[in-house]
């Protein structure tokens, strides 16, 4: 059955786009065919998607969906959505638009209100407890029964330790706090300290790294209040993923480290701009106000300078490489497009190999060994890391991913045709040609592509009509599945 959406404005459409000067949804669109968010569950066999008013689930390889809320309602600002997939693929968690947050099985609806009247929540990193504000009161819950939990009043801001086990929030005094999350109504949280900016959690959940209001940066255990100060004027600070240091700029843009239990700072640079830490904690990478790029130990200071008039930078997952562009040029002409050269070195040492010049965007495989990206506006490359060897992928492409397993490139073409092709090169395969895929999601074994898109359907006279729908299909051949077909969406 068609579904019709009546705009308050006039909305054009102009072939297969539809161009909307003021209009939008009524707030409670029941009807609408939008199918505006999806996310794939852990273990890579089910999709809970947003579809009008209602939150679904189905296996990714058939269509069999079912409504977990069917009155769930969406938000106009795609970024609103708070789901979230327990860690075990067994439950969803999920806010609705009137505030209420649920529990519910992934394959059935069977929902458990946890609690009502919610601004906020984030689930423990288990997917055994929800912590949330309700205006001002910090709650926890278990997710599997509505037993809330009141941790604190004037609650702030607050995040969750990486194991679950506490949480570490501010109150409206900026005061510094934290709290097992299964405390009991009559405990008490640890007052931290007081007058705090920004805090961070360590990686390994034992510390917590903060600036107070007057730029000083400390840390202090999480389930003790036994503050360290580590330095003054600091403007930014990361904490090192092995939890065993603190790297930061000071506000005349000097780059420090410190061990994050004992104040001894290592002056690493000076005239810092931007910085990362290698994901190995070895290394800090950073530019200078010169677009100069360096890299040194963190420990202490050795700078190593790698390049001059550097514009962006990442390092390879496996930490031994720095890929970076400089001299991009903004073209004016069709095609349109500000590209630069593409450059690799290793981290220790400055041994610049330039992969290819007229890049746009670029994405380095998960397991460091590669470097997809687009050339000469809209061409897709390969290139080993380390040396310039490129080869062409295809010669249209837009959106582009790589597969966790770094075997595969699924892409998009600017017509909204899928491909996918071996990423050492090969034979393309078309996993769906109709016009307009425009978002898809790989799934965490590397095996299915979940994507979806809008066909046109009809035109007739100055109105169009379109189907929005959610489909699946192996990424190593194209056997498309339709997981939801979609409603039409007719403009009037």
């Amino acid at each position: 059955m068609k579904k019709i959406i009546k705009f308050f404005s006039l909305c054009f459409v102009v072939g297969a786009i539809a161009i909307l000067t003021n209009c939008r949804p009524h707030p409670y669109p029941t009807d609408s065919p939008w199918i505006p968010f999806f996310v794939i569950s852990p273990n890579s066999k089910m999709v809970v998607y947003v579809k009008g008013a209602s939150l679904y689930s189905s296996p990714i390889t058939s269509s069999t969906r079912v409504a977990i809320a069917p009155q769930f309602y969406y938000s106009i600002n795609p970024f609103s959505y708070n789901i979230a997939i327990t860690p075990d693929s067994a439950k969803v968690v999920y806010a609705d638009l009137g505030s209420n947050i649920y529990s519910s099985p992934i394959t059935n609806s069977l929902s458990i209100t946890i609690d009502t009247g919610v601004d906020n929540f984030i689930m423990t990193p288990d997917g055994t407890k929800v912590v949330y504000t309700k205006g001002s009161f910090l709650y926890s819950s278990p997710i599997t029964a509505s037993v809330p939990v009141l941790i604190d009043t004037g609650v702030s801001n607050f995040l969750i330790t990486p194991n679950g086990s506490a949480v570490v929030f501010t109150d409206s005094s900026s005061n510094l706090y934290s709290s097992p999350i299964t405390t009991s109504v009559t405990s008490q949280p640890l007052l931290i300290d007081k007058g705090v900016n920004t805090f961070r959690i360590t990686p390994d959940s034992g510390k917590v790294v903060y600036t107070n209001n007057f730029s000083t940066l400390y840390s202090s255990p999480i389930t003790a209040s036994v503050p360290v100060l580590i330095d003054t004027g600091v403007s930014n600070f990361l904490i090192t993923p092995n939890s065993s240091a603190v790297v930061y700029t000071n506000n005349s843009s000097t780059l420090y480290s410190s061990p994050i239990t004992v104040s001894v700072p290592v002056q690493i640079d000076t005239g810092v701009t931007s910085f990362i830490i290698t994901p190995n904690s070895s290394a800090v990478v950073y530019t200078n106000s010169s677009s100069n790029l360096y890299s040194s130990p963190i420990t202490v200071s050795v700078p190593v300078q790698i390049d001059t008039g550097v514009n962006s930078f990442t390092v390879t997952p496996d930490s031994t490489r720095i890929l970076y562009t400089k001299g991009c040029v903004s073209y004016t002409s069709y095609p349109y497009r500000y590209s630069c050269s593409l450059y690799s070195s290793p981290i220790t040492a400055s041994v610049p190999v330039e992969l290819d010049t007229d890049v746009t965007n670029f994405i380095v495989s998960p397991d460091s060994s590669k470097v997809i990206y687009i050339k000469n506006y809209s061409y897709l490359y390969g290139s080993p890391i380390t040396t310039s060897a490129p080869w062409l992928l295809a010669t249209e492409a837009r959106n582009f991913a790589i597969t966790p397993d770094s075997s595969w490139v699924v892409f998009t073409t600017m017509f909204g045709s899928l491909y996918s092709v071996p990423i050492t090169g090969g034979t393309l395969i078309s996993i769906d040609s109709e016009n307009s895929t425009d978002d898809f999601l790989l799934t965490p074994d590397s095996k299915m592509i979940v994507y979806k898109k809008s066909r046109r359907n009809s035109f007739t006279g100055f109105f169009a009509g379109y189907t929005f729908g959610l489909y699946s299909s192996p990424i190593t051949a194209s056997v498309p599945v339709t997981i939801d077909p979609g409603d039409e969406w007719r403009t009037q």
